[in-house]
């Protein structure tokens, strides 16, 4: 197996896995300034921990998200312990129609779900890394765009007409 090629391999779909783990590195040119990696019509599927397995992560960071299997919720580890993230309540519904698949990334694992964009396992107890960056920073943000404020230890997100304090 050559283990030298730059060219990443991209899993195209959920039926097939790619024939090795690589590390994808970031474009020389990007659309758009605000972000570095645009999920577009798929989802993120944050690395999963029961709450007790959560002390198992090497060398938490803060700005890292797992969701938690055992309270079923996401957490942010702020610096100093994993912080739960709640949210409201909706009336919305789970769509009972099947997404037709879309490419995307599985990381650390050899396949993805047909509805993830980026699918990110928790093999190896790591976590997933927001970028960090303080919001005045970042220039012509995009609804939807989060991070990590290292000022605050919290967690951002732009909805398009304002930086919000996801808790």
């Amino acid at each position: 197996m050559d283990t030298t090629s730059s060219e990443p391999i991209l899993q195209e779909d959920a039926s097939t896995a790619p024939p090795e783990y690589v590390t994808v590195s970031m474009p020389t040119s990007i659309l758009n300034p605000a972000y570095m990696l645009n999920l577009g019509q798929g989802l993120l599927k944050l690395p999963t921990f029961t709450t007790n397995d959560i002390v198992t992560i090497n060398q938490p960071a803060p700005g890292m998200l797992i969701y938690d299997v055992t309270t079923n919720m996401p957490r942010l580890y702020n610096g100093s312990n994993w912080q739960p993230l709640t949210g409201i309540q909706t009336a919305l519904t789970v769509s009972g129609s099947s997404q037709p698949p879309v490419p995307g990334f599985a990381i650390n694992q050899t396949f993805k779900h047909p509805a993830s964009v980026l699918e990110i396992s928790s093999a190896g107890n790591k976590a997933f890394l927001l970028p960090i960056a303080r919001p005045e920073n970042i220039y012509s943000p995009v609804a939807g765009l989060i991070c990590f404020n290292p000022d605050i230890q919290g967690l951002m997100l732009y909805d398009g007409m304002r930086w919000r304090v996801m808790k």
